[in-house]
């Protein structure tokens, strides 16, 4: 799946065309993938299409059975995660969770910790985010 961008249509002026301009207020925002489970068929798809779409602050979105997933487009300011959940499910279908491992460095204390789990969290389709930190080891 390609982005695009909503643009201004091409002008014309004494028979030059003059250069498109993007919209700004179009480009800002988050595009997510929400992975799906339980769909067999093409219905199944646009019920999900329609529930996520009722959602506030969804702009967009692209259902594809052959992926099982949700291509959303949200606005800058993005619904919680749950919001999102709750329509599929609500909808008769699964939000998969899934867990992603990751190595923060250079983190030196607790507040750094707390620092980057509040920034995960943050994240639109974060659910949760638990950081471990473990205090460096003395060099030799």
């Amino acid at each position: 799946m390609g982005l695009h961008f909503a643009c201004k249509p091409p002008t014309v002026k004494d028979g030059v065309l003059l250069p498109v301009t993007a919209r700004p207020e179009r480009l800002v925002g988050t595009l997510l993938d929400l992975p799906i489970e339980g769909m067999t068929c093409a219905s199944c798809a646009l019920r999900i299409e329609r529930a996520l779409t009722a959602v506030p602050g969804v702009v967009s979105v692209e259902v594809n059975l052959a992926t099982d997933s949700a291509h959303l487009r949200l606005e800058a300011k993005a619904p919680p995660s749950a919001a999102l959940r709750a329509a599929v499910e609500q909808a008769g279908y699964t939000v998969p969770a899934r867990s992603i491992e990751l190595e923060v460095s250079e983190m030196t204390c607790a507040s750094c910790v707390s620092r980057v789990e509040r920034a995960l969290q943050a994240v639109p389709g974060v659910g949760a985010a638990c950081l471990l930190y473990t205090s460096p080891s003395p060099r030799d």
